[in-house]
């Protein structure tokens, strides 16, 4: 007797690996092969009720080409208070403090050792793993070296890994917030960014 099964996920925020050992399918698009070699129809919900359509935009470059659709944002009424500050945002280290002190964004980070001289400042810090299923009104991410060399323009900055969990690491971080994500970055290498730069 033929059984109906239905799977709901997200493949990009797989971040935990239920084993040790190395397995395959292990990366997002092996996932997808897997899944339509077992004859499950693949129908898209590309939708998000949690980030403002820019950031949508942002963080599906992230995995772009391994055949996700474009995410549209179903956020579309923004409160007063949050619309003078609304999209991606590189800011200048030397900015830290005063961007913090204008809009209180949750640090994410990918552990707690990642900037160090943030846990002296009295605000919401959160790792990425545990950010996960969590939204905020605007986070500041302190990025890795792989985010950071994929903001700078290599889109395959994350290629070299065994399997996709940096990469996801990286989109869960960036659909965390709903009006404004933000990314730390040292003054001498802001220029390297393609993202708007936080003037203050």
């Amino acid at each position: 007797m033929k059984i109906p099964i239905t799977c709901v996920g997200d493949f990009r925020q797989t971040i935990y690996s239920t084993t040790s050992n190395p397995k395959i399918p292990s990366t997002s698009q092996q996932k997808l092969d897997a899944f339509s070699r077992l004859k499950f129809t693949t129908e898209y919900m590309s939708i998000s009720r949690r980030c403002i359509q820019s950031i949508c935009k942002f963080s599906d470059t992230i995995h772009k080409g391994e055949g996700y659709d474009e995410t549209k944002s179903l956020v579309d009424n923004i409160p007063l208070e949050f619309q003078e500050h609304q999209g991606v945002f590189i800011i200048p280290s030397s900015k830290q403090q005063k961007y913090i002190d204008t809009y209180s964004p949750v640090i994410l980070r990918n552990s707690i050792n990642s900037a160090k001289g943030l846990n002296l400042i009295p605000i919401k810090k959160v790792n990425f793993g545990v950010s996960k299923g969590l939204g905020f009104n605007r986070t500041l991410v302190v990025p890795t070296q792989n985010i950071l060399n994929f903001l700078y323009g290599d889109l395959n900055a994350f290629d070299k890994g065994s399997s996709d969990k940096a990469k996801n690491n990286f989109y869960v971080a960036s659909t965390r917030s709903r009006y404004s994500l933000a990314f730390l970055v040292e003054d001498n290498d802001i220029e390297k960014c393609r993202l708007p730069i936080w003037g203050g």
